[in-house]
């Protein structure tokens, strides 16, 4: 799944390039500009960039599986399960920084940039809290200004 960037200024002067060459192109090959080819055109772009962009994300999520596998890391629901905690008490614990993600290298970060970034929280398996830890984030009195 992507997220919306703001469209980079750039992308209107790169589809006039291409748009200027592939007439050339087509104007050398004996390949007419009408409407129906240009129907034609724009719908195989779009399932062609489509294509490329599943690609590049397929390959970018097995990039990091194998990291994750690689590394052992936990995914947030089974660092939940390690630490014995409901999901909302992970969540104190985090906002607390008693609980960290790991660092993912950089060139894998590149590669998820168009990726949801919830896809990025991942857990070492050394992961744990102390015992004071453990009795603030289960504390059901624990200040709800923090939740």
């Amino acid at each position: 799944m992507f997220h919306q960037t703001p469209l980079d200024p750039r992308i209107n002067l790169y589809a006039t390039i291409w748009a200027d060459q592939l007439v050339a192109d087509l104007d050398q090959i004996g390949i007419p500009i009408t409407a129906a080819n240009n129907r034609v055109l724009l719908a195989h772009l779009s399932q062609n960039l489509f294509r490329i962009a599943r690609q590049r994300e397929q390959a970018a999520l097995e990039r990091l599986h194998r990291w994750v596998a690689e590394e052992d890391l936990l995914s947030a629901e089974d660092a939940i399960k390690r630490l014995h905690l409901t999901y909302k008490e992970f969540q104190r614990a985090c906002r607390r920084s008693y609980i960290r993600p790991v660092t993912i290298p950089q060139d894998i970060q590149q590669e998820l940039s168009v990726l949801h970034s919830s896809t990025l929280a991942w857990y070492s398996p050394a992961i744990s809290l102390t015992t004071a830890q453990q009795e603030e984030v289960r504390n059901s009195n624990y200040n709800r200004s923090s939740l």
